[in-house]
């Protein structure tokens, strides 16, 4: 353990430089993220199945079963850049959307479909495992989340009103993903820089419409 910390280019670089401040920001934000996101959802879940015997409604098994695998992929590409930032947001995202989605495999009644995702979606890190091409790899498998990402404004526009939207949680991602963004300029990580910048773009966008649209 100690040997792949003192491997990671976090311990190599460590100073006052950009690398430093914004690998220690990405993780301030990860835990924040888990805290304010994941583990509300995981509670609300939880709460709600001890108390009536089924919860889980709205909450996407869908959504959930291919974020655990997208944060193993996340975990493993972290290993490969040796980036302590990269594999401290994969194991503790993978984590609790784990969490999320064991609670909802207890509470909520699961269609067929969503079983057979995860025979469709373990893929993901065994050809992140097996493939020399890894940034390739991560890139098209951080596709699925920016595209889940442009349903968000979409019906924001459609609906004309941003609903049960808070956007203190769309600022939260939105600085979150800003700090990838500077962390990947600052590593020169062309598939973390790219992938970034698309969802720094979408949450900007979903930010103006959740203004746009507010309550009067």
């Amino acid at each position: 353990m100690i040997d792949i910390l003192k491997n990671t280019i976090e311990y190599q670089n460590f100073g006052w430089n950009l690398l430093t401040f914004s690998a220690i920001a990405t993780i301030i934000f990860t835990i924040a993220l888990f805290r304010v996101g994941l583990l509300n959802q995981l509670k609300t879940v939880l709460q709600e199945g001890i108390k009536t015997g089924s919860a889980g409604k709205s909450v996407s098994v869908s959504w959930n079963t291919y974020f655990v695998f997208l944060y193993a992929v996340i975990l493993l590409y972290g290993f490969h850049i040796k980036s302590l930032a990269v594999i401290f947001n994969g194991i503790l995202l993978a984590l609790g959307h784990l969490a999320v989605l064991l609670s909802l495999y207890r509470y909520k009644k699961i269609i067929l479909y969503e079983k057979y995702l995860i025979l469709l979606f373990v893929f993901l890190p065994l050809v992140m495992i097996m493939s020399p091409l890894k940034a390739w790899v991560y890139f098209f498998s951080q596709i699925g989340g920016v595209i889940m990402v442009i349903f968000q404004p979409i019906e924001i526009w459609k609906n004309r009103d941003i609903g049960n939207i808070d956007k203190r949680f769309i600022v939260a991602y939105l600085v979150n993903v800003s700090f990838w963004l500077i962390y990947a300029f600052a590593i020169k990580d062309w598939a973390i820089g790219s992938v970034t910048a698309a969802y720094t773009v979408l949450y900007i966008i979903t930010l103006g419409l959740c203004y746009r649209f507010k309550p009067k």
